[in-house]
């Protein structure tokens, strides 16, 4: 008998295969190859390691802004953050299906002790909270300076989604003092309560502003990337609003059925923002690709080191999240 599960599983590989070669196929389609050698040769070696720093720094923002996310418990520190962040980044980067945050939730649960639900409720947070930085910056930037007349779609996108974030991380919020449920729902009254664990930050005075704060923060670090590398290599009119828009790009495009890693997606996405601003297309796409492949090397590197350093691989790792959703 054939099961639904594998069937759907290789459904998604076809689908992320496809979707991937075809963007490809339309990012490349109007750029000379020389060209674009060129453009990567403009930019300066001396700066790779600056880039890369950028990386990590993400990382690090990342990590602190996590734990205080995560329920208090004293295994969890921010170093253990840092590495669990790039675990899920790099298994998200070579393993279908996206299981990293999954997989980041497993580990962390098993390694802090705290309940799969609390851990998984803090990274659904993070997720949120991502979103609405991400339209909160398109929003306040997204009038600055003609160049970015071309953005007005996706400021009106963002001033209707943004409300509604806002609405979801309430209601997220609100789970922590939620009355208790009928009692015909009295079994789901444990998983709410070790969800609300997890949103426990969102409740508090101190910590919720930290952790916005520290959203802003990482995604301006990634901004800076695309600004950073656009400038070393000679691109004159790279300003920090137009990298801000790239960064959204960029992130939007994860949304994208893909290959691990978002090749295609992420270049596709980000040159066509690069283009619409008056960029030629070979430099475009060498930016794009430039900033993408050193945040997946510096990521995946970083979290199959850490990985591996816990006696485990992507092979083993898939395997018990695939025993986990056999038993539940």
């Amino acid at each position: 008998m054939i099961t639904r599960g594998p069937w759907r599983r290789d459904r998604a590989l076809l689908l992320g295969v496809v979707c991937s070669g075809l963007l490809l196929f339309l990012a490349f389609r109007k750029v000379d190859l020389q060209e674009l050698g060129a453009a990567l040769r403009r930019f300066p070696p001396r700066h790779l390691p600056g880039l890369a720093l950028l990386v990590v720094l993400d990382l690090d923002l990342r990590a602190f802004r996590w734990r205080l996310l995560l329920p208090r418990s004293p295994g969890v520190s921010a170093g253990a953050c840092f590495r669990l962040e790039a675990v899920g980044l790099a298994i998200n980067n070579i393993l279908p299906l996206r299981i990293g945050e999954l997989a980041r939730t497993l580990l962390a649960a098993r390694r802090f002790g705290m309940p799969f639900l609390a851990v998984l409720a803090s990274i659904a947070v993070e997720r949120i909270l991502d979103l609405l930085t991400l339209l909160g910056l398109l929003l306040y930037l997204g009038d600055w300076g003609g160049a970015l007349g071309w953005a007005s779609g996706l400021r009106v996108w963002a001033h209707w989604a943004f409300p509604s974030l806002v609405a979801a991380l309430g209601a997220l919020a609100w789970l922590g003092k939620a009355p208790s449920l009928p009692r015909v729902l009295a079994p789901l009254q444990g998983w709410i309560e070790q969800f609300s664990l997890g949103t426990r930050a969102l409740r508090s005075w101190t910590a919720a502003p930290a952790v916005a704060g520290l959203g802003l923060l990482l995604w301006l670090t990634d901004g800076l990337m695309f600004l950073y590398a656009g400038r070393a290599m000679g691109l004159e009119g790279m300003g920090f609003p137009l990298s801000v828009v790239c960064l959204v790009a960029a992130a939007a495009s994860t949304a994208l059925p893909a290959v691990p890693g978002y090749f295609g997606a992420y270049e596709f996405a980000v040159s066509r923002v690069l283009l619409a601003a008056g960029v030629p297309s070979a430099p475009a796409l060498g930016l794009a690709a430039l900033v993408h492949l050193m945040q997946f090397a510096v990521s995946t590197g970083l979290g199959l080191a850490f990985l591996y350093l816990e006696g485990l691989s992507p092979r083993s790792l898939s395997r018990e999240l695939a025993a986990r959703r056999g038993r539940e």
